[in-house]
């Protein structure tokens, strides 16, 4: 390829990189496949082609780490797919616009993406990869019984079409769904059958992601032992970097479990690990409720309450400024206002209360009643 390149053969070179960045990034040596995918993208100024190369880049640099560099990749792809007007271009651009938009934790990028596909094209719209990040998005924003059945659906439809990845996929996002839905024997079902099913997948993701959620729906239920002993199993499967926010909220999610037994010192490094991930993906949602966790240790070592519980505060508003996870929100509202009662504040049953009530509101049962 670089002979090729030397002698001025682009087009050829540009083939012969693209099959060397494929290949790295199989491999998940993902060095070498940006390299690769980077003078691909040197190579190609225009047209279809080149907005593949552009998508391939993007998935690249989101692995890498590299948040900006991801998203002008992502607006190239989409730009000239939109100029080729090409459906399956266009889809395939778009989809991947959806999806690395969840995957930097940028809903609304994942949003106007979303928007733009069902605008382009109605008919893919309704295809099951698809309606399970619309379903996504909806759990996002608080709508549980909107995602609930849209995934219940798309879980019937890859069994139907004997599409077992997709069908893993909907099932753990269905399972999480019910977790907050505070439907634990439901959630339970769907996790265990994500597992089975996973099992027989060769990619390691589909297994890893499992075991991730259900640790967190498990710690979450009040199993941290259970959940902490699938989280630590998911990471070396979530580890070839493909996918890093799966791989930070595992994370983030062994250093609650950690900190729920006790095990400050290992909570506080798994947490501080977490806050890292996030400021190189650039994702501040993921870095404030890693901030919120190490209030709350904090508050456990004895350090002033004042300063403690006005910072756990602070980080929620900056979750409330990003538009963040409605589920979230209401779970570290929870948090704050126990950490209120621990603190022996006059307020945190008023807190408590008002939270259950939003949580409530939106059918998130698992925070609603008074023994969560």
């Amino acid at each position: 390829a670089v002979h090729l390149r030397s002698g001025g053969l682009k087009e050829k070179a540009s083939t012969y990189f693209e099959i060397a960045g494929d290949e790295a990034w199989r491999l998940a040596n993902y060095g070498r496949a940006l390299a690769s995918y980077q003078a691909v993208a040197e190579l190609r100024r225009e047209g279809p082609a080149a907005a593949v190369a552009q998508i391939k880049l993007a998935r690249c640099l989101l692995a890498a780490y590299e948040p900006e560099a991801c998203r002008q990749a992502l607006a190239r792809a989409g730009q000239w797919a939109e100029q080729s007007a090409l459906d399956w271009l266009l889809y395939t651009v778009l989809f991947n616009g959806v999806s690395i938009g969840l995957g930097l934790g940028d809903d609304a990028l994942a949003e106007g993406y979303l928007q733009r596909l069902r605008a382009y094209l109605p008919a893919y719209s309704h295809q099951s990869d698809v309606q399970e990040l619309a379903a996504l998005l909806l759990r996002r924003r608080g709508d549980l019984r909107g995602a609930a059945g849209k995934l219940a659906a798309c879980v019937e439809r890859c069994r139907k079409q004997n599409n077992p990845q997709g069908r893993v996929s909907a099932l753990v996002s269905l399972g999480d769904v019910h977790t907050m839905s505070g439907a634990g024997a439901r959630a339970r079902a769907c996790f265990e059958e994500a597992l089975d099913l996973a099992r027989g997948l060769v990619a390691p993701i589909f297994l890893g992601r499992a075991q991730s959620h259900y640790g967190a729906a498990l710690a979450r239920m009040g199993q941290q032992q259970a959940g902490l002993e699938l989280l630590t199993e998911s990471l070396e499967r979530l580890s070839d970097g493909q996918y890093p926010d799966e791989w930070i909220e595992a994370l983030l999610q062994i250093a609650i479990c950690k900190a729920a037994r006790r095990d400050y010192p290992e909570a506080r490094r798994s947490a501080a690990d977490t806050q890292v991930f996030a400021r190189q993906l650039g994702a501040q949602t993921f870095e404030a409720r890693a901030t919120f966790l190490l209030q709350e240790i904090a508050l456990a070592d004895g350090e002033d309450p004042s300063v403690v519980l006005a910072e756990m505060a602070r980080q929620i508003q900056i979750l409330h400024r990003q538009d963040a996870d409605a589920c979230q929100l209401i779970e570290l509202r929870v948090r704050l206002a126990e950490a209120h009662e621990r603190a022996g504040r006059d307020d945190a049953a008023t807190l408590l209360r008002e939270v259950q009530q939003a949580a409530e509101k939106i059918g998130a049962r698992l925070w609603s009643s008074p023994a969560q």
